[in-house]
């Protein structure tokens, strides 16, 4: 009997230590970065982030973005979706708390965009940041488009800019 208990539970505990919060030998955090950029020129629309916690789903902060503000969830385990509402659809609701988003997303599909857990790196490679923004443009009455327009990497001493092209739809 122990030893069968010890079969389970060895690989179980193992498994567990693998996603735990342990930073390699000769590496570091990186800190990562989501900005979002373009609603200055869009004022009727709002960016809209959810966190949830990883293990029961549970919406743990609702907030709206500003133009060029960084995203961050937090607990690299948590989830965060980003929706892109309609200013008038949020005026009966400035908290944003009754906005039911688990119903919303049935209707309206959050946007997708990388995850914001910036990971590890070695520290020989020097990075120290990455910053992935992302633009927001109409292209038409109805129809909003979130995509990545630049990727930068803030390294110990320099930056690299990588530049994406708005897609044509």
């Amino acid at each position: 009997m122990k030893t069968r208990l010890l079969a389970v539970l060895l690989p179980l505990c193992a498994s567990m230590g693998l996603q735990s919060d342990v930073i390699p030998p000769d590496s570091h955090v990186v800190e990562k970065c989501l900005r979002f950029t373009g609603f200055d020129k869009h004022p009727e629309l709002v960016l809209v982030a959810v966190i949830n916690s990883p293990g029961d789903d549970r919406i743990l902060d609702v907030m709206t973005l500003k133009d060029n503000d960084c995203a961050y969830k937090g607990y690299k385990f948590n989830r965060i979706r980003f929706y892109v509402l309609k200013k008038s659809s949020t005026e009966q609701c400035p908290s944003l708390k009754c906005i039911d988003f688990d119903k919303l997303s049935e209707t309206q599909a959050p946007v997708f965009v990388e995850d914001c857990y910036g990971g590890t790196a070695s520290n020989k490679t020097g990075l120290e940041k990455e910053i992935s923004e992302y633009s927001v443009a109409m292209v038409s009455d109805s129809t909003v488009i979130v995509y990545k327009s630049q990727l930068t990497k803030i390294f110990e001493d320099r930056e690299e800019r990588t530049q994406f092209k708005k897609p044509s739809i």
